[in-house]
């Protein structure tokens, strides 16, 4: 059963939110004390950036007129959807001064995209310069006259050739239907080699090449390696069935090596001399997946063979490594640790540290450190280590010297090395400047449409204009945008702003105490700290309430609907999947969701997150290696839950520092388990 309020550590109400009391009144105290001048002084600093521009300096105008445009657009955009275009016109004439006319404009075309002109559609991109529309209508329409075979509107509209592929077999299809038979199969050469399968709209362009002799021997072998380290089985019996006489017998026998890597050397003996070396390479990594110490003795086998400036040599020995690294294959560690210097890969040596951390071989972990780029190794995460490293073999001054450095840094590993030498956390908070909004700044026809997109409740366009904003202006402007923003709540958009101003330092307006009303009010229902779900919240969407990821997830604290209706049932509310977007519904939901990993969990926090990440069947599998609290976190296999572990952990610091409480890592009871 998860403690209770009384019995984690101290929680005691500050006008109206919970903070940590100090688990050791030694350091946490000092950091307490000591953080306190430096806010109020940062808080009045952000009042006065705010309050410094002018009076009408505001993202969201409002006056009588705006109002009823802001009527006349809503029922233009309902007019359009119900094909009174009647009332739509007379609604659109209306509106020529409406920051969202260009959004009307964009609704009408995208529907009647059919019978647009290319021309036409051109000069529609053109005039929204600056706005998401103009590609997304771009996108749509060229994607209307592709499959509608209209090939001189599409080449008006395109000009260039576009990046989608779909969009690039259309745009070489129409080259081919206008007469430049040249260019069109010059194009279909360079779609066509390719590791994967392409659109169904590519195969008239291959057609026509295909039969004119495109599929030279030179291509189909360098696709059928393509196909075979996508591992695309599919596309490589195609390409078999394609290869010209001089190559059929390299082909079959290529698929069979697919089939059948662990008999790579029968079949490499099989291939002709002059593609036996790419054999070897495909062949070997192939082989890594499933055994890595094979594929080394295979490499060291058959390497000699290959000529010295073998281009496909790294690559090869990449995998190996790679492969041998994942699967922890004791046997293959010696070759790794006298390669790593050569290799001079950041992301290997990161692994094998990771690797040399979990079994605490600290002499060969500092050995193996030395193979970090000079970048990575002044970083805190391997400051930190290496300083943990250095005291562990007795090298006590080394060590402190190195952690004394990662300490100064406001970061997870800054925390951690604060911690160690018991030393007050790093802030680094530097107070904004007083700004003035400049009246052209906030005439831009982007940052106007940013305003009404929030008041017609279009969260993701706004978010979309925004970051073309942003990329059109200098440093101090995006500083002000990101006060002005923060102003009128729209919290990720001033963490945006102040990310792309590198505005590192500004917490308060990367660390906004966003919807502090809501999380108080759950914090205090399930007696959690509210910083602690704010930090969720920071990590997972940016306080963005429209965040939808490729997984689905959704809103402020990214709830999946699967997970959101598993919750709602046991809390006895409804929950239809479009209410995660609402603020109140996801932070009910993932608070909820949270507290029961915790629950499971007997509280502990660092086991609850990487559950929250990856999924508690997941955490409970990496549990029982006996390792300390900051080495399981290093060590867990996902480097996505790795991040975002470290990460709430620190923004729950940052929360409770602007907050006014005394911040803590980690409490006692994570410090003390094993894991």
């Amino acid at each position: 059963m998860l403690p209770t309020r009384g019995s984690r550590p101290a929680l005691h109400s500050t006008g109206g939110r919970c903070t940590m009391a100090p688990a050791v009144a030694s350091g946490a105290a000092r950091r307490s004390a000591e953080a306190v001048l430096p806010r109020i002084v940062a808080r009045i600093a952000l009042l006065l950036a705010v309050a410094a521009a002018p009076a009408e300096a505001s993202l969201l105008p409002d006056n009588p007129a705006l109002r009823a445009q802001r009527a006349d657009y809503r029922d233009a955009l309902a007019a359009l959807k119900g094909g009174e275009m009647a009332s739509f016109e007379q609604l659109r004439r209306r509106l020529d001064d409406y920051p969202l006319a260009l959004y009307l404009d964009y609704f009408r075309l995208t529907r009647e995209r059919r019978f647009v002109p290319g021309a036409r559609a051109a000069r529609f991109v053109e005039r929204s310069a600056g706005s998401p529309v103009g590609n997304r209508f771009l996108d749509a329409y060229l994607r209307q006259a592709g499959r509608d075979g209209r090939w001189d509107d599409f080449l008006a509209a395109a000009e260039t050739r576009p990046r989608d592929v779909t969009l690039q077999c259309y745009y070489h299809r129409a080259q081919l239907a206008t007469g430049d038979r040249e260019a069109a199969f010059a194009g279909a050469a360079r779609l066509w080699v390719h590791g994967y399968s392409r659109p169904k709209a590519c195969d008239p362009l291959f057609k026509p090449w295909l039969a004119a002799g495109g599929a030279t021997a030179e291509r189909v072998w360098a696709r059928l390696g393509l196909a075979f380290e996508a591992r695309q089985s599919s596309l490589l019996r195609y390409l078999v069935s394609l290869a010209p006489p001089v190559l059929e017998a390299d082909a079959k026998t290529l698929a069979r090596l697919y089939r059948e890597p662990q008999h790579l050397a029968t079949h490499l003996d099989a291939i002709a001399p002059e593609r036996r070396g790419d054999a070897l390479h495909w062949g070997v990594r192939r082989l890594a997946r499933y055994h890595p110490l094979r594929a080394l003795d295979a490499w060291r086998a058959r390497s000699a063979a290959l000529p010295a400036e073998d281009p496909g040599r790294a690559g090869t020995e990449w995998r190996i490594a790679f492969q041998a690294l994942l699967a922890k294959e004791g046997a293959a560690a010696p070759w790794i640790d006298a390669q790593l210097a050569r290799w001079g890969d950041d992301q290997l040596t990161a692994m094998r540290l990771r690797w040399l951390l979990g079994e605490a071989d600290w002499p060969r972990f500092l050995a193996a450190a030395q193979a970090l780029s000079a970048a990575e190794r002044d970083s805190a995460q391997w400051r930190y280590w290496r300083g943990v490293a250095f005291e562990a073999t007795g090298e006590r001054e080394a060590g402190r010297e190195l952690l004394a450095a990662a300490a100064r840094e406001r970061s997870y590993y800054g925390f951690l090395a604060a911690e160690h030498l018991d030393v007050p956390y790093a802030f680094n908070h530097r107070p904004l400047a007083p700004l003035a909004a400049a009246p052209e700044l906030l005439a831009k026809p982007g940052l106007q449409r940013v305003g009404e997109l929030h008041v017609q409740g279009e969260e993701r366009d706004a978010h979309a204009e925004w970051r073309g904003v942003l990329r059109s202006e200098d440093r101090e402007a995006r500083l002000t945008l990101a006060a002005l923003a923060a102003a009128e709540g729209w919290y990720h958009l001033a963490i945006d702003a102040a990310n792309e101003a590198a505005a590192h330092d500004a917490l308060e307006l990367r660390f906004p105490l966003a919807y502090r009303d809501v999380f108080s009010a759950r914090a205090q229902a399930l007696g959690l700290p509210e910083t602690e779900l704010m930090a969720i919240a920071r990590r997972e969407s940016a306080f963005f309430p429209a965040a939808h990821s490729s997984a689905g997830a959704r809103g402020l604290m990214q709830v999946l609907p699967a997970t959101g209706r598993q919750v709602a049932s046991r809390l006895g509310v409804a929950a239809p999947a479009a209410s995660l977007y609402r603020v109140e519904d996801n932070v009910l939901i993932g608070s909820a969701y949270y507290r029961q990993l915790l629950e499971r969990y007997g509280g502990n926090r660092v086991l609850a997150l990487a559950a929250y990440n990856a999924g508690p069947n997941r955490v409970d599998n990496w549990r029982g290696r006996d390792q300390s609290l900051a080495v399981w976190i290093e060590t867990l296999p996902f480097r996505e839950t790795r991040d975002y572990v470290k990460a709430v952990l620190a923004y729950r610091v940052l929360f409770d520092y602007l907050q006014g409480g005394a911040p803590s890592l980690f409490e006692p009871a994570e410090r003390a388990a094993r894991y």
